[in-house]
């Protein structure tokens, strides 16, 4: 039986050395593919036309640049009716002739209060 034996004043460095090496090695390409793969942006509004409404994202507040388009926020993330309205208004303070309608629906497309589906229609117009 032959036994390996490591020459401890020689060797290891060498061994540690190259473990080093290969573990930045390693580290580097790790971190350039996830730079790589990352996209630009996080997330983007689509505007299609002229005079459109944008569907803000709730969570991001509002400078108020967009004039007198009308805007509007389709669900939101907080806890309760009353702190999404506190938020979404502190949110488009900026807004000229904010009107914030809610609803306490329980699903995105509000089949639970379909009278909401008609208002945002009027609403459009």
């Amino acid at each position: 039986m032959k036994t390996i034996i490591l020459r401890i004043n020689n060797d290891l460095p060498n061994y540690l050395c190259y473990f080093i090496k290969v573990s930045i090695s390693i580290l580097l390409l790790m971190i350039y593919g996830s730079a790589y793969t990352q996209k630009k942006y996080d997330f983007q509004v689509n505007i299609y036309g002229k005079g459109t409404p944008m569907n803000l994202i709730t969570g991001y507040s509002c400078s108020g640049a967009y004039g007198q388009k009308p805007i509007f926020v389709l669900g939101s993330k907080y806890e309760t009716l009353e702190k999404s309205q506190q938020i979404l208004s502190q949110q488009y303070k900026y807004v000229k002739k904010l009107t914030l309608h809610t609803t306490n629906s329980k699903h995105f497309n509000m089949y639970d209060q379909p009278i909401w589906f008609f208002e945002l229609d009027t609403f459009l117009k």
